[in-house]
């Protein structure tokens, strides 16, 4: 089979082998998890940096924002210009994961920066329906103000 796709001018891929950029994709979402700016930062050079895991969809301003790094949220935002709106496929945004954690910082950083505070995930919560959800009761005036007033 191998040797019918050579003739025919098809390269099979391993699967079992990571193209060096995809290496770089996920080590640069893993260093955004753990909060290390100065590998997000070096790897930000070599990794698709909008990039997004295969079986979730989160990207490394989902990962920063979850667990609250701001140094990191910072970098992606001002100098990555990462979309803050991306969506995951549970339909969350890095939005969503900070306020469900009550990561003030990062969803006054993640507002500031634009993100759309009425994006509605698959349960139908905005940042507002979560910060209620999960009783982070001190993010529910900053995201009242960020609400679209109709």
């Amino acid at each position: 089979m191998y040797h019918k796709l050579l003739s025919l001018g098809v390269r099979p891929v391993n699967p079992a082998i990571k193209a060096p950029n995809e290496q770089a994709n996920l080590d640069f979402m893993e260093a955004a998890m753990h909060g290390s700016l100065s590998v997000v930062q070096k790897l930000s050079k070599v990794a698709d940096v909008h990039c997004a895991e295969k079986s979730s969809g989160r990207t490394a301003l989902h990962k920063a924002a979850f667990w609250g790094h701001i140094r990191v949220i910072n970098f992606l935002v001002q100098e990555c210009k990462l979309d803050v709106d991306v969506k995951d496929y549970n339909g969350d945004t890095g939005l969503h994961d900070a306020v469900r954690f009550g990561h003030k910082a990062v969803v006054e950083a993640l507002l500031k920066a634009g993100a759309n505070a009425s994006v509605k995930n698959r349960d139908g919560d905005c940042a507002l329906g979560v910060a209620k959800k999960y009783n982070q009761h001190d993010l529910v005036p900053i995201l009242e103000k960020a609400q679209p007033h109709n």
